[in-house]
């Protein structure tokens, strides 16, 4: 998603778990192009090697803009064993919770973001809003609770099921 101030704007290349609503991997660029993809990419990949996610499990639900199609990234899925799903074009209610991810920040955020002065300070207010929505912000899905809460809720219960 495209996000503007005075000076210009930055792309937003998120990777947001449905389950969790948490965002576990993310690049902002003044470009949308295959390298930021990658790197945003690279960031879920980590996320889900800490958290000991099997590949296998993973689908990625994105919509059909040509970096998401480039060889390259999707070669990087499928070596992984992850399956891609793709919305149907002009369809993005196809993925309602990236969608409705992106149309709270900007709404939220709408005013701090359009008032930065560089591109480098709107690249630090998109991290700051991450990590709000990531740690704070509650959703009624998820009980009230932030995404970072429900996770650590989650691997409470699953610790005590296991034990």
């Amino acid at each position: 998603t495209e996000i503007v101030c005075k000076v210009g704007k930055l792309y937003l290349i998120p990777s947001l778990d449905h389950k969790t609503k948490k965002i576990i991997g993310y690049e902002v660029s003044v470009n949308s192009d295959l390298s930021t993809v990658l790197r945003a990419f690279e960031k879920a990949k980590y996320f889900l090697k800490n958290k000991k996610i099997s590949f296998s499990e993973i689908i990625i639900h994105q919509d059909q803009g040509s970096v998401f199609k480039a060889y390259q990234y999707v070669q990087e899925l499928i070596k992984r064993g992850i399956t891609i799903s793709y919305s149907r074009k002009g369809r993005p209610s196809d993925n309602p919770e990236m969608e409705s991810f992106f149309g709270r920040m900007k709404t939220e955020k709408k005013r701090v973001f359009i008032e930065a002065e560089t591109l480098e300070e709107l690249k630090q207010l998109i991290d700051e809003a991450i990590r709000y929505y990531n740690s704070k912000r509650r959703h009624s899905s998820l009980g009230n609770k932030s995404p970072d809460k429900f996770i650590k809720l989650l691997n409470l219960n699953l610790q005590a099921v296991s034990a």
